[in-house]
């Protein structure tokens, strides 16, 4: 068989779904789970879903096993996450007019709930400059021509600034800091690379 490309699979996935279906179903047609009763409860869910006008507001996908294996056939509906025991066509009628169509669980053969997490927001990983953000008052030392200084920092630069004829190009997303010499009271600006935290 072709294998097909990204937007070739996208199309197909689009023909066959939508893309907009509401809800989708997992429904067990494995040996252990009731193979002939779940053959029959696909093929319900199917023919139901077409008769109601509701086939792109719901995507059925037959599994082989969905780690139960007892009381089936079983099926598991997303995105609430609820599953199913002994889902016959009978029951099925119900799961599809109360849950599938308008988005209330059928309490009478659900047994478990277990709707999938919200996808964590990945945060980058502070700088050395944020975490000198978190306070401006830390002690800190540095080098520079004039050799080895110690003092404290005094404020945080974020937008193009100049000291002493240098020019330091800080951006929000790259701050740079203002510090304070202990001994000359005099003021530089460095980037966080240069500075060191101090006990004080």
């Amino acid at each position: 068989m072709a294998k097909l490309s990204k937007a070739e699979l996208k199309r197909k996935l689009k023909q066959k779904t939508g893309l907009e279906y509401e809800r989708h179903v997992l429904l067990c047609v494995g040996a252990n789970c009731q193979p002939e009763i779940a053959a029959r409860t696909e093929r319900f869910l199917h023919k139901r879903l077409n008769e109601l006008g509701a086939k792109n507001r719901c995507h059925v996908t037959a599994v082989e096993c969905l780690k139960l294996c007892r009381s089936g056939p079983i099926a598991l509906v997303y995105p609430e996450g609820t599953y199913y025991c002994e889902v016959t066509p009978e029951n099925c009628a119900r799961i599809i007019d109360e849950h599938i169509l308008q988005g209330k669980p059928v309490e009478e053969f659900a047994f478990a709930t277990v709707p999938l997490m919200a996808a964590p927001v990945l945060q980058k990983p502070k700088s050395e400059a944020s975490k000198m953000a978190d306070d401006f008052k830390d002690a800190v030392e540095w080098d520079s021509s004039g050799g080895h200084s110690t003092g404290k920092v005094v404020e945080k630069v974020t937008e193009t600034a100049k000291v002493k004829g240098h020019t330091a190009k800080a951006t929000k997303d790259e701050p740079q800091f203002k510090v304070e010499g202990d001994k000359s009271g005099k003021t530089a600006i460095h980037k966080p690379e240069e500075l060191k935290k101090t006990k004080k």
